[in-house]
């Protein structure tokens, strides 16, 4: 029995034994990699958590109690807030309607587009809008199209993204009427040497013009400028200027440029007027902004797909935008038109019931678009701890993030790496900011893990490598 006893004994200690060498020698191989990476470990915020058969524990800190600029980090609590507060069904309506009679085909009154907040309002949702109100038989809009943009307030850029406004589509507008992520696709092909090129607009529209001032050149490469100048001058049209400069090679592939709009309103109006039209039905007055009257008759409506599909987009491909139109939208469920700072103050509440301590985080952008938000490491791979408990939205909300050598901001990374296709996470990235914070699973034991560097910017590359490596090495 003392024999039995003593074998008990001596078998659970190996076990004790066994568990805490494999954590030695993973963070000991986590050590050789932070120092072979030649950035400073003062830089490094690092937080991983093994669970395995329902239990969890620490396996590597380093500087986790740290705050640290989270970048596009910040897209986890947005998107979980959301989850939180809109539910996970939600879903975006935008509309059509109009006021007066119609007459043999034709609307006597104005046509009204009537914005939801909806992130993913996309030149596909707009066709399917449009095909539905061809059904209503009406043919000539006598009076004007008005866009109803009232559902939110009328701030199109949150105050803490660089106040120097740029043509880029990350730095587009927001607005409860949006179109196409209020950007445009300028695509750039090569003619014949000593042409033009051919220059494509997508969406096309009257919104803005194009000035084409290049010219195709021999060979394949190409030297391009595409910039977007918009008008200053109140009630000048059109709105924008797209000017295309430089040269292509007569054999370089396609070209595309993604430029951001102003307008979002009168951009989605413009763009439903160019709809209709190629659908046979006249406009005969004017795109205006204004809000619709108590009484409409509604004429035709696009129904979003749920909340998952927004956020889906937001964190595969880490899109501003919807971030701060998320965030609106949580704002509109209380209060309109919705605010960015009334949504944020819903985000911090969510945050602190969630064990979050004012003194200890800042959330001021939903994006992560910003150097004033801080977390630390050690919260937030507590917060997606705690995302694990909801069996509801956990399961879409991983399936948002992006997966290691596969998709989103991820796809090009780790593709030799044995965490290929195990990783799946958020990625960062300002200058002197890298990110990574999500889930590796292996075996039998997922890892959570927030992974952020704020160095120098010629670290980048550095501090994006171990990072990968450092999910390599949990993998094996």
């Amino acid at each position: 029995m003392k024999y039995l006893i003593c074998i008990s004994i001596l078998l659970f200690s190996t076990h004790l034994l066994g568990k805490e060498t494999s954590i030695k020698v993973l963070q000991s191989q986590i050590d050789k990699r932070i120092k072979k990476s030649k950035v400073k470990a003062s830089d490094l915020g690092l937080h991983i958590m093994a669970s395995k058969n329902g239990k969890s524990e620490v396996v590597f800190a380093l500087n986790s109690d740290k705050k640290f600029i989270p970048a596009s980090l910040t897209k986890v609590p947005t998107a979980l807030a959301a989850y939180n507060y809109l539910g996970g069904q939600h879903k975006f309506t935008t509309s059509l309607e109009s006021e007066g009679a119609v007459i043999k085909g034709s609307l006597q009154g104005n046509l009204y587009l009537v914005g939801g907040g909806d992130p993913t309002f996309t030149s596909e949702s707009m066709w399917s809008l449009v095909n539905e109100f061809k059904r209503e038989n009406i043919h000539t809009i006598e009076r004007d199209i008005i866009v109803d943009d009232t559902y939110f307030d009328f701030i199109r850029y949150d105050k803490f993204r660089d106040p120097v406004r740029k043509d880029r589509a990350y730095d587009a507008p927001i607005g409860a009427m949006s179109f196409n992520w209020n950007s445009v696709n300028i695509f750039i092909r090569p003619t014949t040497v000593g042409r033009e090129a051919q220059v494509r607009p997508d969406p096309i529209s009257s919104y803005f013009k194009v000035i084409n001032k290049t010219k195709t050149v021999k060979g394949s490469r190409h030297k391009l400028k595409v910039s977007r100048i918009a008008s200053d001058i109140p009630g000048d049209f059109p709105f924008e200027t797209i000017i295309v400069s430089g040269t292509i090679g007569e054999r370089a592939k396609e070209y595309v440029s993604y430029k951001s709009i102003t307008r979002p309103d009168l951009w989605s109006g413009y763009n439903l007027k160019q709809f209709l039209e190629e659908r046979g039905i006249k406009v005969l007055g004017k795109v205006k902004t204004g809000k619709r009257p108590q009484r409409t008759t509604v004429r035709a409506s696009f129904v979003s797909a749920t909340l998952y599909s927004s956020i889906k987009s937001m964190n595969k491909f880490s899109n501003n935008f919807v971030a701060e139109m998320l965030i609106k939208n949580i704002a509109a469920k209380y209060k309109q038109p919705a605010s960015m700072d009334y949504g944020l103050s819903k985000v911090n509440s969510f945050l602190q019931k969630n064990g979050f301590k004012k003194e200890n985080y800042n959330y001021e952008n939903a994006s992560g678009l910003t150097r004033k938000n801080l977390f630390r490491p050690v919260d937030f791979t507590n917060m997606l701890m705690q995302s694990k408990k909801d069996n509801f939205t956990f399961p879409e909300f991983l399936t948002t993030l992006p997966i290691s050598a596969t998709d989103g901001t991820l796809k090009t990374r780790m593709t030799k790496l044995k965490s290929a296709q195990k990783v799946r996470a958020k990625t960062g990235m300002l200058n002197g900011v890298v990110g990574l914070a999500g889930f590796l699973h292996n075996k039998d034991t997922t890892y959570t893990f927030t992974f952020i560097f704020n160095g120098q910017p010629n670290k980048l590359k550095n501090a994006r490598d171990l990072f990968d490596y450092i999910s390599a090495e949990l993998s094996k």
